[in-house]
């Protein structure tokens, strides 16, 4: 059923009594108190615009290969039934007024009377005019803050915590308006109309299964993905990235499917703008950085499906999310798999990057993808549940849940805290307690997709395999450490200066989800039977020493002989980098790529790269876990085997050496390159 176009009441005639419940700031004086009439009324929201639809219905078509799919478009925010929301009423009122870019007052009126309105403002001072912005429905705890300069009015947000806040008015949409240059009272003789629009887009979203849908395809989720973390009650009427891209902070809400197929969404500005799809066919839109994507999430044999949708001005090509603006999204699904981009497949990988407050799906048929350890689930619905291990930050907060998904062979991963980054494993484990395969879960807004560099002929990420950042001299920027062929991290350093009396202890891990008790399971083992890549899947915990017998080695097999194999130019099973990345070959680095050493801050730049940062983090001993020479040396595996040893790039005040080999054992850096 084709849902009716929202449509904003006309002219809304209101009155704010004055009373004890209004609150007035005023920081200049000089100007004189004159009390204004002024008239208000809501804006009709408008209808997204399309390309082939005037009424601003978007249909759209997913599909291709052995089984099409088939999209169309339609959204809403779902901690309201739509029908809770008004969308025309005014219950509170905050009035600023400015002069010259400089606060003048503020004030707010909760009450409502709807024949008259009349407000106390400052006339002009110095002959300044004034500009004056009204903010309905956010409620009085919204500006706790002066906001002296009209600037920052403008970059002030209200925070979105979740969809309820969204809200803050029982339900009634946040309104905003302005007046600009106005000569007080000059120009109020006789009133004036204010006219007030919603500071949120609705999307109104409906979906269909296709009778080509196989049998056991098991549709459970809708995620709205990349809202803005903020509702900002002013944007200006010529912006086009907002907010903007090296500000915005988003996060992302679930729903389970429920019957009738059809939903509203309330959301926030998000203004990503066109992508590189221009002309091209619908099912190219696949998405560009941080633009709200309307996912379909379902499950068939052990795998996660995901249908992404991304509202905008058109199909094709724009990724605005517009306030005051409705969207109508209707989608039907006819397929599971083929060769349309909006179409994706979450990847079996050995480490997930989330955002914080953010979530990840895991697959647990990881654990059954290995030669060496074979079908270790027979079934990937049961006997089995999911555990954290650790964390390296203690405000990390990381949870583990396996009730809603097990039936379809995953579990969910959230990093819960809005703004904590970090890293965590985590795990599942056989009813007797044995660990049947971990993930490292690699918390970040970093998204290397955008922010990558390229030399040698080769995509590289800017930072280290589970940096915090890659700022020079910072122990955020040093990440995690590796012994050749394993897929598990351990933690790097705590410190990121060269000591050359005392060797650098190891970052300090988290026990579980939450809190500040310390994990302690970090052991470096000497005695262990050949053959113990099963034991190491079981232990990720344990560091194993090298010994003459094992060549150096973390590991050989039954007759003595090592596995090179564990990591390769092409990406393997134990690969610990995530899903479109691996550990680079020998020969990825050249010594002409590299600067000079920075004495300062302990690392080399890429000198066909600008801000670019490699750390000496040093390297975890293959004899004794212990870090040798923090701030001094950087070392960095690459995938391919030297003899008994395994190539790395090496690095010091002195010399840059990109083929070095060494022990396998050792603990030392990864630097993910593109595959």
């Amino acid at each position: 059923m084709r849902l009716k176009i929202l449509a904003y009441l006309g002219i809304c005639a209101v009155i704010f009594a004055a009373c004890s419940d209004e609150q007035t700031d005023i920081s200049i004086t000089g100007g004189k108190d004159v009390q204004v009439h002024l008239d208000f009324r809501s804006a009709e929201m408008q209808e997204a615009g399309s390309s082939s639809r005037s009424s601003g219905e978007v249909v759209l078509s997913l599909g291709g290969g052995n089984t099409s799919s088939t999209i169309s478009s339609l959204v809403d925010t779902r901690s309201y039934n739509a029908s809770d929301i008004n969308d025309a009423t005014i219950s509170n009122l905050w009035v600023f007024q400015y002069a010259n870019g400089v606060f003048v007052r503020k004030q707010y009126f909760s009450k409502v009377d709807v024949a008259d309105f009349n407000v106390d403002l400052s006339s002009n001072i110095s002959g300044q005019t004034s500009n004056l912005y009204f903010i309905a429905n956010v409620g009085a705890d919204a500006f706790p803050n002066l906001l002296a300069t009209e600037d920052a009015f403008k970059a002030n947000s209200l925070k979105v915590t979740d969809e309820s806040s969204l809200f803050p008015s029982l339900g009634y949409i946040p309104m905003s308006g302005c007046l600009t240059d106005l000569s007080i009272p000059d120009d109020f003789k006789g009133g004036k109309m204010v006219t007030l629009t919603s500071m949120l887009a609705r999307v109104d979203f409906s979906y269909t299964l296709g009778s080509d849908i196989p049998n056991g395809f098991n549709l459970k989720y809708v995620r709205l993905v990349n809202i803005p973390d903020g509702s900002f009650p002013y944007v200006a009427s010529d912006v086009t990235i907002f907010p903007a891209n090296e500000n915005i902070k988003v996060k992302s809400f679930d729903y389970e499917v429920i019957p009738g197929n059809s939903m509203t969404f309330y959301l926030p500005d998000n203004r990503r703008g066109d992508g590189s799809n221009e002309g091209g066919e619908v099912s190219g839109k696949s998405g560009i950085r941080n633009a709200t994507c309307i996912q379909l999430i379902g499950y068939l044999n052990g795998n996660e499906i995901i249908y992404n949708i991304y509202p905008g001005k058109d199909e094709i090509n724009n990724y605005d999310i517009v306030r005051n603006t409705h969207y109508t999204i209707k989608a039907n699904i006819t397929g599971i798999y083929g060769t349309d981009a909006r179409v994706t497949e979450t990847p079996l990988s050995n480490a997930y990057m989330i955002k914080p407050g953010d979530c990840i799906h895991i697959p647990v048929k990881r654990a059954n993808q290995t030669t060496e350890l074979g079908e270790q689930l027979a079934d990937i619905t049961s006997g089995w549940h999911s555990e954290v291990i650790w964390r390296d930050n203690s405000s990390l907060i990381i949870t583990s849940n396996e009730d809603a998904l097990k039936s379809v062979g995953f579990f969910e991963v959230k990093a819960a805290d809005a703004t904590a980054c970090g890293n965590a494993l985590v795990c599942i484990k056989d009813d007797d307690g044995n660990i049947l395969w971990s993930w490292h879960i690699w918390v970040t807004d970093y998204d290397p997709d955008a922010d990558n560099e390229t030399y040698n002929n080769f995509t590289w990420m800017d930072r280290n395999l589970g940096a915090t950042n890659d700022t020079p001299g910072d122990v955020g920027a040093l990440g995690l450490m590796y012994q050749w062929g394993r897929k598990d991290p351990f933690p790097g350093a705590s410190t990121a200066t060269y000591d050359v009396e005392s060797a650098a202890a190891l970052r300090s891990l988290y026990a579980e989800g939450s809190g500040n008790t310390t994990y302690s399971g970090i052991t470096a083992v000497s005695t262990f039977s050949r053959d113990n890549l099963a034991n190491s899947t079981q232990h990720p915990n344990l560091f194993y020493i090298s010994t003459t017998e094992r060549k150096g080695d973390w590991y050989v097999g039954s007759n003595g002989t090592q596995n090179n194999a564990l990591w390769g130019a092409t990406k393997t099973v134990y690969d610990p980098c995530p899903q479109g990345w691996k550990v680079p070959a020998e020969g990825s680095w050249a010594e002409s790529d590299f600067g000079n050493w920075d004495t300062t801050c302990g690392g080399r730049t890429i000198t066909s790269v600008s801000g670019s940062w490699y750390p000496g983090g040093g390297y975890l001993s293959p004899t004794t876990m212990t870090f040798v020479n923090v701030g001094a040396l950087g070392c960095y595996w690459t995938s391919t085997v030297s003899d008994t040893s395994a190539y790395y790039l090496y690095f010091l005040n002195s010399r840059k050496v990109p083929n070095g080999s060494t022990n396998r054992a050792a603990g030392q850096s990864v630097r993910c390159i593109k595959e």
